[in-house]
Order: structure tokens, then sequence, then C-alpha cells
């Protein structure tokens, strides 16, 4: 499998199918320079296909003078490592003015096959976690390495628990949804900040590993055994990919719980907080349209996410047995109903 750094931030992963059949097999990385105009959109398969349509539009919005000859090629790897090399073999060998890499995954294994095979196509990436700490760029304001992007990423756990806390401030016994196979840099420095505010007001949070194989299946009998009052669910890859059926377990269970992303309470969850994220494509999209027009992606900053909120679910099963305080409504920037 992939390694997993992109759904650790995250709100934009989604799956989407091929959409077309390859143009040719994968071969060596080699070839003569860039035909203009040519595009390639590649994902480990987190992003929906209304997102690679968005960023598409986008991109042809942002190059109007290449209108008659743009040509976007898109594939995704669906989370397999040998099939995310593949595709960014094929896709090198097509020589495109630009690389956008749909996540984090993508961006770092693009970043050494072109290396290893001296190309110099510039990758634009989205990532959901720390570029700079996964060594990916060298700084937001100056990335270089030919790589710039978007970064979704910003460490909020324990402005979760913070909510979690105060919505329920007698539920003491919380679990922390932690991936142990993507424990990268980043998320280190965020943990210890959540297990230090937990302590500081006296909560037990409960690490809990969702990274083992076939996880989810086990959810339901593992939140038994643990006993927990609530469950502090940061963006993960297994929590992302699996997202309906461990939604659906913490509401079986009746436990309120907080996400990261509000794409989990289109599946029945109570709340969420995270970055507020409607301008990556187009920022993405800007980038690319830079690029083409012959600035360096290295020269170009990494655009970081400043806007969050705060998202209640009145939909939500068990919503009124949660007693979820006026308070509480009042300090949400946003709710379902």
């Amino acid at each position: 499998m992939v390694r997993r750094q992109l759904s650790r931030r995250g709100s934009l992963a989604l799956l989407f199918g091929l959409l077309t059949q390859p143009l040719m097999a994968a071969g060596p990385l080699a070839g003569q320079g860039p035909p203009t105009g040519l595009i390639a959109i590649l994902a480990t398969g987190h992003i929906d296909a209304g997102q690679v349509d968005l960023l598409e539009k986008q991109i042809r919005s942002n190059l109007p003078e290449l209108a008659a000859r743009l040509t976007l090629v898109r594939r995704e790897a669906g989370f397999v490592e040998a099939e995310l090399i593949r595709r960014i073999d094929e896709l090198a060998s097509l020589h495109p003015a630009v690389l956008v890499c749909l996540d984090l995954s993508c961006a770092n294994l693009a970043k050494a096959r072109l290396r290893a095979e001296s190309m110099s196509i510039p990758i634009v990436f989205l990532a959901h976690a720390d570029p700079v700490a996964s060594h990916l760029i060298e700084s937001y304001a100056h990335p270089g390495n030919n790589l710039t992007g978007v970064t979704t990423y910003r460490c909020i756990d324990a402005k979760m628990l913070e909510i979690l806390a105060d919505t329920f401030p007698t539920r003491k016994r919380i679990g922390y949804l932690l991936d142990a196979v993507d424990a990268s840099a980043d998320d280190k420095p965020c943990v210890e900040d959540a297990q230090r505010d937990a302590a500081r007001i006296h909560v037990d949070l409960i690490p809990i590993d969702v990274s083992p194989p076939g996880f989810a299946a086990k959810f339901p009998e593992r939140l038994k055994s643990l006993r927990l009052d609530a469950v502090l669910a940061p963006a993960s890859a297994p929590l992302w990919e699996n997202r309906k059926s461990m939604v659906q377990a913490l509401n079986d269970a009746r436990l309120p719980a907080i996400y990261e992303s509000d794409i989990f309470l289109a599946e029945g969850g109570l709340m969420s907080y995270g970055p507020v994220r409607t301008d990556a494509i187009p920022q993405l999209a800007k980038s690319v349209g830079k690029i083409v027009r012959g600035q360096s992606a290295g020269d170009i900053p990494v655009d970081q996410p400043t806007l969050f909120e705060f998202v209640m679910n009145l939909s939500a099963p068990h919503y009124l047995d949660f007693g979820v305080k006026a308070a509480t409504l009042r300090r949400a920037d946003r709710i379902r109903e």
C-alpha cells in the first residue's frame, strides 16, 4: 500500500474512478521535451471526479491563451504503490508541461522517480500532511526541488479535543484514533500537544491504532472493550477509506465523536472541525498556470490553510440523547440539519 501521508490531514480526499483507458503502456522515463499544453493529473485514489473536473476547468480558465491546445490527462492508482509508480512512469513518458499530484504520496514518489531519471518536469501537489516535515520541499516560502502546491495541513488535534471536552464536560475517557503506520514527523508534536492538553483538563486520551489490516471490521468490538465516553478522530487513510463503517460503529455505540472533515458528517457523524478548503483547487490551478507561463515551480510559495470551521450535524443519530449544549450550537460556524 502507498505510504499514507496524504490522508492524515485532511478533508479533500475521496475516491474517483478512471475516466479513460491508459494512453499508452508504462515505459521508461526518457524522451524529448514537453508538448505545449499537456497537463498530467495523478492521485492515489482519494480525489473524487467532481474535484478533478473543477481542477481542469480552473486550469483552462487560468490559461485562456492555450484553450485550443490544452490537453489534460488524468490517472489514479487505487492506493497501490506499484500502480502509482507505473502511473508516474506512464505520465512522465508523455513529457507533460506540469505533473499535478493530488496527494503527498504521489508527489514524493514522483519527485524521486523524476530525479532518478534526470527529468525536470515541474510538480504541483495537493498535500494533506506537512510537506516540509516530510522533506518534500525546503520551505513554504521557497519550496525548491521544482515543486510547489497547496497543503491543507494544520495541527488541530488539540483544538478538536478542546471542542469535544467543552461540548461534553463529563465525558473523561476519550478514544484518540491514530494511524501508527503513518506516524510522520509532523504528527508527533501534534499528538504530544493533544496529550498535554488532555492531562491539563483531566481527560484520559486513549490512543487507538486504526492501521492494522481489517481493523474496521473489528472496530465495534474494540469500542466495547475500551468503554469510552467519546472519540477524537483526526483524518487518516484508514479512517477515510472506511469512514462509512467507522462512523456507523461509533453511532451504534452511541459515542459522540469529532472528525477533522465535514465529509464524515455526510455519513452521520456528529461534528467536525477542520480547514476550509474551498480555495485549494483554484490555487492549484493558478500554480499550474504560472509554471506553464514560465515561472519556476520552486519559486512559487506553497499555500497553507488559514480558515477553519466548526460544524454540527443536528441530524446525526442520537443527537438529542447527547445533550449538546446551546452554547456549543452558538459556537458552531455552520449547522447541518
